[in-house]
This record gives C-alpha cells, structure tokens and sequence, in this order.
C-alpha cells in the first residue's frame, strides 16, 4: 500500500514532467549570462530558443559544491538568443545560482506541469483512496487553509459518479454539514486579509474567533483541524460524536450574531464604501467570457451556483437562496461573500435538525448489534464509518465533475480504462482562472487599488502555482 510519504518522494524525484520532454534535455540547453536581482539572462543556441513561459531548469554546484536545482519561468525573448526568466524557487536556493550554470528547456509551458496529477494516475489506487485528500489540500490550502476539504469532495464524488455509486442518505447530509462550514471558514479567512490589505486591521483578528471555533467542530469530527481526512468513497469514515450535532447548532447561533457585527463594523462604514465601490469593475457577460465562477460570477449579475445547477450530495433537499449581485465590483464580491456565509448557517442548521438517523449518534455501535433489526446494517448506513474504502474500478468512459468551492468552480475530468487507477485526472481550480481577469479588472485604475481589486477575487498560490 502507498504512503502519502511515498508519493511525494515519488514527486520530488522528478525534476521535469516525465514523458516524450525528457529527450528535449540534450538539445535545448543554454547558460546563465547574468542575474539582474531577481531576473536572469540566459543565453540559448539560436535555433533552440525557448518559447515565453516556458519552464527552464536551471543545473549545477554552488561555491560550496552543492547540487542546485532551480525552476524558471521565460518572461520575455531577447536580441542576440537571449531570454529574460524568473526564478520559481525559495529565496535561499535562487541566491545561490552562479553565472555560467547550465539551462535547459524542458520544453513544456508553466501551466501544464501535471506532477500531482501524474500521481494520481500512477500511484494512487481505488483501493487508497481514503490516503489521497490530504495529498489534495493544495487545490484550497497549499495545506493550511480551511476549506481543503473541498479539494477532498471532489476527489471523491468523480470516482463515485464514474462509478454509479449510491452514497447513503446520513452520508450525504453530513458531507453537505462539512462544506458548509468549511465554505464559512474559508470566507472568513479571506475577509480577515482582504479588510489588512485596505487597511482596516481589527477585522482581521475578529475573523479568528469564529473560524477556531469551526476548527473545533471539525477536530471533534475528523480527528484533525485542518487537512482532516474525513470523506471515503460511497460514505465518510465516521458517524458524527455524541454531542457534535448539538455544539453545531450553537455555533450556528452564535455565528449569526458574528455576521451582524461584520455589517455594523465593515459593510457600512463610509472608509471601506470609498475603497471598494467602483473598483475592478466586470460585467456579467464579460465575465461568463472569462470563464469566472463562484463569487466573482454571482457579483456580477449571473446566478450560478453548482449546488443549485448540478443537484449534487443532497442540496436540493434544503431551503436557502443563491446570493448574487449586479454591480460587478469589489464591493459587490464582498457582498456575496458574507450572504453566501449567512446562507451556509441556514443550510447547516436544516442538515443538522433533519438529518436521517434522527438524534442518534454512534451508529458505528448500531451497525454491529447483533439484533434482528436489519436497519442499521442496510446499504444506508454500511459505508458510514467504514476506515478503508471498498475497491471500486474505474468504467472504460469519461466524466467531468464539478463542485462549488468557496472559490468558484472546482473540477475534475476523469478518464476510466476498466482500472482501479485513473487513465487521466485533470484539476480545474478556481483561483487559477479568476486571477486570469485581473489584468482587465486594474486598467485605468489607481495604483492604490491594485490590493483591493486583487484581494477581491480571492485566490491562493497553491492552485494558481502549477
């Protein structure tokens, strides 16, 4: 059985994305001219030019013979078979590049690096898949933001629709229970930053009383407060505890009351109106042109959320509203935002007062009494608190799934090949084509604004760095 230790090992072996690029290596190889802090000039034959944003990797042994490995990204082509590139490496080990060190082209742009999706196909079987969602954070967390735990839904919900596979009723509920609140920790962890970047700093200490009490619910259910390994396919790995689903209705309670000092502290204060009305202006069709989701779509006019558009786990079953703007701004995006977070608590707070299997916690108990009663070890209740998942394989055909990330549209195309490993599994974050407008979204506006509009579209570098 593969460790998640494993894989990564597995990763970091790889310098370059493996395949037909390997042979690039022995032709298209250059050498550092110079280091203009924190560019490098770097020198190619000239008919081995490299192509803008390319990745180079640039080789060799510092002053103190140590092996250096260096990733870059090509910034613009030169006269004379030059390129100016960027360094994507942590400041220590960029520092310690030397002129004249060997570049090669790998040959591949910077957006196709597919190292964990390699993974994934090569290593990661169905019968493991319970080891893999930690390994997922990256696509909301780079492993310490809250809502990873989406990257994890969707990890599973692809194989079980591939697969037609029925997840129990009590299941569905306390999956839809844990987005929630993830959903809530992830705009809260966004909101604090974004009010610091205009600089309003008491928001940003406020936001860390609700989202510890959330990391609470989430250690008494998964055992962990972030990267909680909790889904399975076809269920989750465990019932909630005894008392859980009371302690979740009085956060619920108590959240409430936190949203309405949000709006007296920030939403009408006249300082905070100045900095974000008007700034990073988009339209509803220009942003269906984009390819925007979630909050940044729903702000400007469209009403699309894929928990109402796609029907998935059991949202359908539960009263609450898509909250959406018309006015395309940044102002407008917060809006959303702390609407979708008063819309995430009415949606708990119905998961957790109708949820199948009523008050009753400790079904894991249940399921093993042996009593005539048959209720508690039918297909409804079997895959609930299930360690290891059952082996599924993967049907010869192709799927693209899709779940409502705190960010936007999170996705991911699956290709079966009658296997229990993946033919193809492609990762369609949210944050790495949001950021994509920005360029549009800061024309003819001041400087100044720059921080606002960007911290408005919420992103994080570990979707939007691959």
């Amino acid at each position: 059985m593969y460790t998640i230790q494993h894989v990564m090992d597995k990763i970091r072996k790889k310098p370059i994305p493996s395949g037909p690029r390997d042979s690039v290596l022995e032709k298209n190889q250059g050498h550092l001219v110079q280091i203009i802090d924190p560019v490098l000039d770097v020198a190619f034959p000239a008919d081995k030019m490299p192509k803008v944003y390319n990745v180079l990797l640039v080789q060799g042994r510092d002053t103190v013979g140590q092996p250096i490995n260096v990733r870059c990204e090509v910034l613009a082509l030169l006269r004379d078979n030059r390129v100016l590139a960027i360094p994507r490496a942590r400041l220590s080990s960029y520092r310690r590049l030397m002129i004249g060190m060997k570049v090669f082209d790998t040959g591949a742009p910077l957006y196709t690096e597919q190292q964990i999706e390699e993974a994934i196909e090569k290593e990661m079987k169905m019968t493991v898949v319970q080891l893999k969602p930690p390994y997922f954070g990256f696509d909301d967390s780079v492993f310490i933001k809250p809502s990873s735990c989406v990257a994890k839904a969707i990890t599973i919900n692809a194989p079980e629709q591939l697969g037609n596979i029925q997840v129990p009723k009590r299941a569905s509920y306390i999956r839809v229970i844990i987005l929630e609140l993830s959903r809530i920790a992830s705009h809260l962890l966004w909101l604090g930053p974004f009010m610091a970047d205009i600089g309003t700093q008491t928001p940003f200490f406020y936001i860390f009383r609700e989202r510890e009490l959330i990391y609470d619910l989430f250690e008494a259910a998964t055992g962990m407060r972030m990267m909680h390994n909790y889904f399975r396919i076809g269920g989750i790995a465990a019932d909630l505890p005894h008392g859980w689903i009371d302690k979740c209705l009085d956060f619920c309670d108590y959240f409430l009351r936190g949203v309405a000092e949000y709006q007296k502290l920030i939403t009408r204060n006249p300082i905070f109106l100045e900095r974000v009305e008007g700034a990073g202006v988009i339209g509803g069709e220009e942003a269906i042109n984009w390819g925007l989701s979630g909050p940044m779509l729903r702000a400007s006019g469209i009403q699309w959320d894929l928990r109402k558009v796609d029907h998935y786990e059991c949202y359908d079953e539960f009263d609450w509203e898509v909250k959406w703007q018309k006015e395309g701004d940044s102002l407008a995006r917060y809006l959303v935002r702390i609407g979708e977070m008063t819309e995430s608590i009415k949606i708990i707070q119905q998961a957790l007062e109708g949820i199948p299997g009523g008050p009753y916690e400790n079904l894991e108990i249940r399921r093993f009494d042996r009593v005539r009663n048959a209720e508690w070890n039918d297909f409804e209740y079997r895959f609930i608190s299930k360690k290891p998942s059952p082996t599924f394989e993967f049907s010869k055909q192709e799927l693209y799934v899709r779940v409502e990330a705190p960010k936007g549209e999170l996705g991911i195309f699956l290709i079966g090949d009658q296997n229990v490993f993946p033919w193809r599994w492609k990762i369609r974050p949210p944050g790495f084509v949001n950021l994509q407008v920005l360029p549009q979204l800061v024309k003819r506006m001041k400087l100044a604004d720059i921080l606002t509009i960007l911290g408005s579209i919420d992103i994080i570098m570990g979707e939007v760095d691959r």
